[in-house]
């Protein structure tokens, strides 16, 4: 059994709480990939600002004004466009809203017209932003252009293994993380490495790497335990693992009372227990803490599965306002969001539109989510044939997930070929004897 440390991690900033993940059909929360790279540090003169003192949005504010203070006095300072574009950075992470991105754009592109040599924290901004926008081959780019005197950085390594990840690209997402751990040691570079393993069905090892991820955590910051830890319990419960995945959920609450991820994790937990009253509580209780879409669906999956329709259907067009709204911000990284509501509202005749968002989320990121994604928008068009295809490149690493091995026995099923349909269900057991 994996040995859990007590300490809690430094130095890790938290993803994107909109990058979220689907266990169980739904979307869960953390994007299920390493933490950002972190941002370049504030210089002494910021040392008053304390993330103890003050929530983050608080800091981040206080940030922004900070370097807008400096800008103001010296215009043309490329390091100081560089970190006010690392503050609007965190100030996106803080409160999800697309304009902060563009903002940070804006000033890391001022700070290279100032310096346009020698100066990674605005290249490493520009991949930040590249990547929240889902443009992963831009943000692998940008990450290469951060090398300084032939090595590159690790913040660039940890972007560049999440967006190969996400691309699908799974072989380069290890050798990427692989190399940040030999590079730099650290609970975000294992975390980076055990998420590559799983991608590869090489359980066994991934569950080393997220041993060595808790054995480097360093006092200092608790949100960085809680979403190690709600990983781990993630992958716990993707095995039917109940009660080892609340084991280590609860120490995720222990580290950080009221977070998110474990909270909805708490859910998923009752849900798989067929208590799904006390997983709407729980789901209710994870977007009181951070107001997400993914929370009000899992909210209407509860609400439907106890027989509540009107109440799940208000739940339903709830959570795709939200979505919507964002996407007409231009956060198009929510088609995905939107085409797992549409399918899983059931109602036929946003099939296409489903299917259509699948199609162009397709076209940015390859990652298996994604593809299991578009696979259930064809299997609901019409086209098994297609999902077929879809669905073998999504388990052609060797990922384990009981979901997609579900999915493609439906799809034998649909096709007529009863044998294959029976196999691919005793591999979904397997792999997760509590999915079916």
């Amino acid at each position: 059994m994996i040995r859990l440390s007590p300490r809690t991690t430094k130095g890790l900033w938290s993803r994107v709480l909109g990058a979220v993940m689907v266990i169980g059909g739904l979307l869960a929360v953390a994007r299920a990939s390493a933490p950002p790279a972190r941002s370049p540090e504030p210089p002494p003169g910021m040392g008053a600002v304390s993330v103890r003192a003050v929530s983050r949005g608080r800091v981040a504010d206080a940030e922004v004004a900070f370097y807008k203070r400096r800008l103001r006095q010296h215009p043309n300072s490329g390091p100081d466009h560089a970190l006010l574009a690392a503050a609007y950075l965190r100030q996106a992470r803080a409160t999800m809203e697309p304009a902060w991105y563009l903002l940070a754009e804006k000033e890391a592109r001022a700070s290279l017209s100032h310096q346009p040599f020698d100066n990674p924290g605005a290249v490493l901004a520009l991949a930040q932003v590249a990547e929240a926008r889902h443009d992963f081959s831009e943000a692998i780019a940008m990450a290469r252009r951060t090398r300084v005197r032939g090595a590159v950085p690790p913040e660039a390594l940890t972007i560049a293994a999440n967006a190969n990840l996400a691309l699908g690209r799974v072989p380069e997402a290890a050798d990427a993380a692989r190399t940040l751990v030999k590079q730099a040691p650290s609970t975000g570079a294992y975390t980076a490495l055990a998420q590559s393993l799983l991608a590869q069905g090489k359980d066994g090892e991934a569950l080393d790497a997220f041993q060595q991820a808790l054995l480097h955590e360093e006092p200092g910051e608790q949100e960085s335990s809680a979403w190690l830890r709600g990983l781990l319990a993630r992958h716990h419960l993707r095995r039917g693992r109940l009660t080892l995945a609340e084991e280590v959920n609860r120490q995720a609450l222990r580290a950080r009372p009221e977070y998110p991820l474990a909270l909805f994790l708490m859910g998923e937990i009752a849900a798989r227990r067929g208590l799904w009253e006390e997983a709407e509580r729980q789901y209710e209780a994870a977007y009181r803490q951070a107001p997400l879409p993914a929370y009000l669906m899992a909210q209407a999956r509860a609400r439907a599965a106890r027989g509540d329709r009107a109440g799940a259907e208000a739940l339903w067009a709830r959570a795709e306002g939200m979505v919507r709204e964002q996407m007409a911000k231009g956060a198009s990284a929510h088609r995905r969001d939107l085409a797992r509501l549409l399918l899983a509202r059931g109602r036929p005749q946003e099939v296409e539109e489903a299917l259509r968002y699948a199609r162009g989320e397709a076209l940015m990121r390859r990652d298996a989510e994604t593809l299991d994604t578009l696979a259930w928008a064809l299997f609901a068009a019409g086209k098994p044939a297609q999902a077929r295809t879809i669905l073998l490149e999504a388990l052609r690493f060797g990922v384990r997930d009981a979901r997609l091995r579900l999915r493609l026995s439906e799809v034998e099923a649909r096709l007529g070929n009863s044998e294959a349909a029976a196999r691919e269900r005793t591999r979904a057991r397997e792999i997760d004897p509590l999915e079916i």
